[in-house]
Parts: structure tokens; sequence; C-alpha cells
């Protein structure tokens, strides 16, 4: 940029001017090599040295450069003359920059300014230059001359100040080296990893298991038209029903009703002889008073499926029974997750590319996103390769709240892992595969933090992922379990990182024996087996390059589930052997009384959780197979650590997933049938919202 200036401003000082005319007019007889001269110079430079040189040698430095390797040259009698002319001071090598040049520093063009040391012995002007050009020293500063006599005018005339400059153009190399074959796109690497993933030999090397589901379907949609899609705002419930197009807009409080039903418009993009099904509501959340409404399209080709894409539209609550619509998006692929965190939204679908298509037709192999009718592709430099290699794509997206207008970041993968999970830092990926005659589990991270994506280096571990549970996320790292099959049956422990580093392993963690359950709270693994389920084992993972071995937990039941409280407290949930009782308990280090639930039938341990609440309360959901009911308790923690059942709402499972909200001292259990408030003092119900 400097170098630019000073032409732009009559290309140099007149001192610079005068000292060039200085140094040729004494080396006129003197045959000055032409690698010399400062044109001559910067046309050998190697081509990816030039722009760095260009940028920090102005033509003066060159100049002066010439010179310095003359005298080093020997050429003592060009000295005299200088000196005589140009008086010298206590640095003669001092730089001095035109009265109109602001003042510029190393630091703010945020390279370094290395000074060329000159070699107290003569060297020979070839020598000197490849000091000068060395790979060590590639940016030096510009040296002039400080004078302290006026000059006279240079014999060049410049141009006006405000006329165009144009630049010289660069002289063509002479070197001989073939030029570089241009870089794949994005695009070409994507085809070929395509074309890689549905060679035989590559296919042969994976190792097929199902979908670990993290809340979604294989297809992105729920087969089951009773699970609920529940978010509120302020004392508004906003409920639809999986497949549905529907959201009902329901007010809480003492003047509770039904406010309305409004249909979600999605983006439905136009594809070319696809015939578009009904949009079905996936997911929604509510982020700084905008309701972000996910789903799917399904689009059909022939009478068969051919392609599905994940839709998000959002609406602005300023009138929470009448939202108003602000954006409609929408990205090729099933639906695998959506997750809020902070003031950002974070979707994540599964593209199948056309494996057959033409390398040209790239409308056929790479995803594409439609925003308000407008179609895009994925730009190539969004998309990265795992070496798993299974031809699909996840297609990562985030949304500012603020600006739902605008794509806050996006990334894809293409060749991640059929299995995912998606945690509250990332969305992991698992693909299983052969490695020397043993099945691997290729783990790939699509980390989100602040509205952007960083993709981890991936990691391979032995054996496949342990389908009895899911993958857990604490303290920034990833615990998982693994099955290695052999002459015994083990099960392997591994604990991550957020970059997939490897901390610590248990390797043969469950030598020749099933796991019953498994669970994790916080630092502490738990888990039973089959055939020996009134044992309950634990695992400390505090330190996880130091593992110890398992040991026998105090506590003997079949199923366990805790949840963590304030002040390193937590509540404890067991099941008995028989499967028809569940027991609650405080651990504060202390002795205290459990509470047992006896339950007509059986339950569901994938319907089991627990939910806390500000002030002390503490839900617990759970169904029975004896009358098919599922229930909702809501208890009380005392100050000495007593449990008090504040009430208990019991309904038929067939009215959809029961979800709880606190405001204003009322609890409130919503359904896709009704909605109960109660009071959270006394347990006194309140009211009945039915729709």
């Amino acid at each position: 940029m400097q170098h630019k200036n000073r032409e732009q401003n009559g290309m140099s000082s007149r001192e610079e001017q005068e000292f060039i005319r200085l140094l040729r007019e004494k080396a006129a007889d003197t045959p000055i090599p032409m690698a010399m001269e400062p044109e001559m110079m910067m046309a050998r430079l190697e081509p990816r040295r030039r722009f760095s040189w260009v940028k920090v040698l102005s033509p003066v430095a060159l100049a002066v450069t010439a010179c310095f390797a003359l005298v080093l040259a020997g050429r003592d009698w060009i000295q005299q003359p200088l000196n005589a002319s140009i008086p010298a001071t206590e640095s003669s090598v001092t730089a001095v920059e035109p009265e109109s040049e602001p003042a510029s520093s190393a630091e703010e063009s945020g390279e370094s300014a290395v000074s060329t040391p000159v070699p107290e012995s003569s060297e020979s002007a070839g020598e000197s230059s490849s000091v000068v050009s060395s790979e060590e020293n590639t940016e030096v500063t510009s040296p002039s001359v400080e004078t302290n006599e006026p000059v006279s005018e240079p014999a060049v005339s410049l141009p006006e100040q405000g006329n165009d400059i144009s630049q010289p153009e660069e002289p063509e190399s002479d070197s001989t080296e073939e030029p570089e074959e241009p870089a794949e796109t994005g695009y070409e690497q994507a085809y070929e990893a395509i074309q890689r993933s549905v060679d035989p030999q590559v296919s042969d090397n994976r190792y097929e298991t199902g979908v670990l589901s993290a809340g979604i379907s294989a297809d992105g949609l729920h087969t089951s038209n009773e699970k609920s899609i529940i978010t509120a705002y302020q004392d508004y419930f906003y409920i639809s029903r999986q497949n549905s197009s529907y959201i009902a807009i329901v007010q809480g409080g003492a003047d509770g009703e039904k406010k309305g039903t409004f249909q979600v418009t999605f983006e439905t993009p136009e594809i070319e002889g696809a015939v578009p099904g009904k949009p079905a509501i996936t997911g929604c959340e509510v982020v700084n008073g905008r309701l972000f409404v996910a789903g799917t399209i399904s689009y059909s080709r022939d009478g068969s499926h051919f392609r599905t894409v994940s839709a998000v539209t959002t609406y602005d609550l300023e009138d929470p029974t009448n939202p108003k619509l602000m954006t409609t998006t929408a990205q090729d692929g099933v639906m695998v997750g959506l997750k809020q965190v902070d003031s950002y939204l974070y979707l994540f679908s599964r593209y199948y590319p056309n494996s057959s298509a033409a390398a040209e037709d790239v409308d056929d192999y790479v995803p594409h996103r439609y925003i308000n009718g407008e179609t895009f592709l994925v730009p190539a430099e969004d998309i990265r390769f795992s070496e798993g290699g299974n031809g699909t794509y996840i297609v990562a997206t985030a949304y500012n709240s603020k600006n739902p207008w605008d794509v806050e970041d996006s990334l894809s993968l293409q060749g991640g892992g059929k299995s995912f999970y998606l945690g509250e830092q990332g969305l992991y990926l698992f693909g299983e595969e052969y490695e020397s005659g043993q099945v691997v589990t290729r783990i790939s991270a699509l980390n989100f933090d602040g509205g952007q994506f960083t993709l981890a280096r991936e990691a391979t571990v032995p054996g496949i992922l342990n389908r009895s549970n899911s993958p857990n996320e604490y303290g920034g790292t990833l615990r998982i379990l693994t099955n290695t099959y052999s002459v015994t049956n083990d099960t392997n422990l591994y604990i991550f990182d957020r970059q997939l580093n490897l901390l610590g392993s248990a390797t043969q963690l469950v030598e020749n024996q099933i796991l019953r359950s498994v669970w994790f709270e916080r630092n502490l693994l738990y888990f039973t087996l089959y055939g020996d389920s009134d044992i309950t084992y634990g695992l400390d993972l505090t330190y996880p390059t130091h593992l110890g071995r398992p040991y026998r937990a105090s506590r003997s039941e079949e199923s366990l589930s805790s949840i963590s409280l304030s002040n390193d407290r937590s509540l404890k949930l067991s099941g008995s052997l028989g499967r028809n009782a569940l027991t609650l308990q405080l651990d504060d280090g202390r002795s205290h009384a459990a509470e047992t639930i006896e339950l007509t039938g059986t339950y569901d341990e994938s319907t089991i959780s627990l939910q806390a609440f500000p002030n002390g309360y503490v839900a617990l959901y759970y169904s029975d197979s004896g009358d098919y009911t599922q229930s909702v308790r809501l208890y009380r923690i005392g100050i000495s650590g007593e449990l008090t059942q504040v009430l208990h709402y019991q309904c038929s499972i067939w009215k959809g997933t029961l979800r709880c909200y606190q405001q204003d001292g009322e609890f409130h259990i919503v359904s896709l049938a009704e909605t109960v408030s109660y009071n959270m003092e006394t347990g006194e119900r309140l009211r009945v919202i039915t729709y």
C-alpha cells in the first residue's frame, strides 16, 4: 500500500529521485549486471515470493540494494564520489518518508520488518542477492538516505497529482518449470468422493448398522402422530403434533384459553419434475421473541419418493396471539436435528445425492439452499470431506434469532457416518467400517458455538457403537461405549475432548457380558448387566487419563436415572427388579428416606425422566403399561432433604408427550389434548383448557 501511494503521489519524493539520479550518474561507466536493475530483479523473483517482495520493497529500495551489492563487490571508487555529493549522518540508512505520506508501521500492516544485515567481509553480488531473498529474510525495510542539503529538481518529469498511473506489466517468467495444475474445487472433490463411495471395494469396507436416533426417526418424520411439539413464550403455549402443519395457541394464567390455530407457511421450492407433499412440523423453538418452526417436505417423482427438504420458518411474536411471518428458508436433506443454544438455532439435515449423476450435473449431487423463493447451491468452499466415504452429506445451518433473514454460518460435511448424536455442543456422527480385518467406529464432530461451526479432526476406535445407550456430553467431553466381538463380547469406554482428541479409555470395561442399562451422572458412570441386574456398578470419570476399574455401587437396583441439583445434591431414580416400582431418593452425602411409587403394570425406561424447576421443585415423568397411562408427579425438596409430593397428574398415553412449565407460581402440564394448571404451593388444580 505504501509503494502504491508513492506512485500515485508522483512516483517518489524529490530526495529519492535525486538519489537514483546520482547512483546512475556515478556508475555510468560501470557495467552493472542486469540483475541489479530494479525491474530485472523483480522479474527474476520466484512467482510465489513476488507479491510479498513487491509489498515491502519500493523501486528506490531496490536501487539501494543494487548499490550495496556493488559496494560489497569491491567498487570502492563509487563510494567516494557519492560521499562527496551526499553528506553522511550518524545513520546513513535512516528511512525518510514523503511529508504527504501518512505514517505506517509493521505492526499496522501485520508484518514484521527485518533489516538485512551487511556482512563484514566482501561478498559477490550474486551471493549478496541470495541472502536478501532467502526464506529466512523475505521481508526487509526499505532503506533511504537522509539528506541535510537542498536537492535540485529531478531531471525526469513527474505526472500531475491525481492522474492515474498504470502499473507496469510483469515480464513473463523465464522459468522452464511446468505450470501447476489448477486446484480442484469443492464440487469436483464432492463428485470424486461420491464416486469412490459407491465403488465396491470401498462400500464393502463399511459395516452397516441401524441409525442411532436423536429424537428423529431414520426418514426424518415420526411415524406416530402422538408425538407432541410444544414450546412456550411468556404465558402462551404453541402446540402441535408431529407431521401436522398447524399450531394451536393457548394462553395460560387466570384467563387461560385457546386463542386460535394457524397453519405454518414453509418454504416449498419448485423442483423440476417433482411434486411436493404436505409439509410436516418436526420441531419449534422460541428465541428472543421469534418463533422458529422446523419442518420437512417430501417430494415424489413418477409416484416414488424423490427428495426431502428441511425447512425453517420464522415468526415475530410481538403479538403472541397473531404470529407475523418474517422469513422462510429450506435446505436439501432429511432433518436429523434441531438445537437452540443462546440466541442461535442450529439445523442439521442429511442429503442423499444422485451417485449416478454426470460430473457436469452439479445440481444432482451438491445440496441446495432455498431462501424466500430463490435457489442456491451450497458454496464449494463450505464443503468438507470425511474419510468415511458413505456418499451422503450433513448440511448444517446456523440462524441468528436477532437477524433471521440471513444465514449466520453454514457447513456441509460429505461422507459422515449414518448414526448420529446431537449434544449440547456438537453433532456427532458414527460410521462403522472394516480396518485390517477388524470393525472400527469412525467419529466425526461438527461443533457449534456462537453461531459458528467448526469441524473436528476425525477419530477411530475399535468396535461397534453400543446401541443400548446414547453417547454422552459433559464438561466439554464426549463419552461413548463400543462393543468388540471376537472370542468374547466386550464393552469399551472412550472419552474425547471437543476436537476428538482421546483423553482416556477403559478397554474391556465389561468382559464377555451384555449391558442391561447405562447412565451417566456428571463424572460418574453407572451400569447394570443382564443376568446380574440387581447389582449396580460404578466408575469414576473425573480423571480420564487415570481411569480405574468398575466398583460395586452401594445401591441395588435394576435401572436408575438421576438429575443434578444445586449445592452438590442430586436426585436419584431407581427401579425394582420386577420393573413394577420406582424409587426416588435425594443424595447429598446424608441418609434420607426414599419415595417409592408402585405401578399396576411395568414401566418403560424410555419414558422415564426427571426435570428440575426453581425453588427446589422436581417433576418425575413415567408411564405405566398396566393401564396405558402416563403420569407427572411434582415434588418439593425441603431444606433438610425430605421429599414432599405436591401433585400427581395422570392421563392416557394417547394424549401425546407431556411438557411441564412453571409460570408465576403456577405449574402447567401441556399435552396435545389439554393444558392443566396447578398452584405450585398447594397442588390445587386451577383450570383445565381443552382444545
